[in-house]
C-alpha cells in the first residue's frame, strides 16, 4: 500500500527509461484511487500537482492509454483539478493548441494542464 502524507506528497513513478516525479496536494485517498483503478473521491475543492521534470509519453485522451486519442509528452507543468468541468468548458482539448488545456475530458480524472515553459508543438 502506499504511504502518502496527507497533503503535500512526492510520488515516484517510473516507466521504461526514468523515473519521474509528481508533487501533489491531493489526499492519498485519490490517489490510491487512482492506482487502484477505482474512482477518486468527489473533488469539493480546487486541487493541484506539477512534474517539473516534465512526463511521458501519454495518451491525453483516456487514462489508460488506449491505442486511439491525442499522445502528448508535456515539458514541466501543473495539472489543476476543479470540483466541477463547469470552469474548463471553454478550454482547448488539443495540447497542441498552445497554453492550458483540458486533459483526459469526460473521466473521473480529468484535469487542466498548465505548460510552464514553451515549446514547438
Amino acid at each position: 500500500m502506499l504511504e502518502l502524507q496527507k497533503y503535500q506528497t512526492t510520488l515516484f513513478l517510473s516507466n521504461s527509461s526514468t523515473s519521474r516525479a509528481i508533487v501533489t496536494t491531493r489526499k492519498a485517498s485519490s490517489l490510491e484511487a487512482l492506482f487502484s483503478g477505482q474512482n477518486p473521491p468527489a473533488r469539493t475543492t480546487v486541487g493541484y500537482s506539477y512534474m517539473l521534470r516534465g512526463d511521458a509519453l501519454v495518451n491525453n485522451d483516456d487514462p489508460s492509454g488506449g491505442p486511439s486519442g491525442i499522445f502528448d509528452q508535456e515539458g514541466p507543468h501543473i495539472m489543476i483539478l476543479f470540483p466541477t468541468t463547469d470552469e474548463i468548458a471553454n478550454l482547448p482539448r488539443d495540447p497542441n493548441a498552445g497554453g492550458p488545456y483540458v486533459m483526459w475530458d469526460l473521466t473521473p480524472l480529468v484535469h487542466v494542464m498548465v505548460p510552464l515553459t514553451d515549446r514547438d508543438r
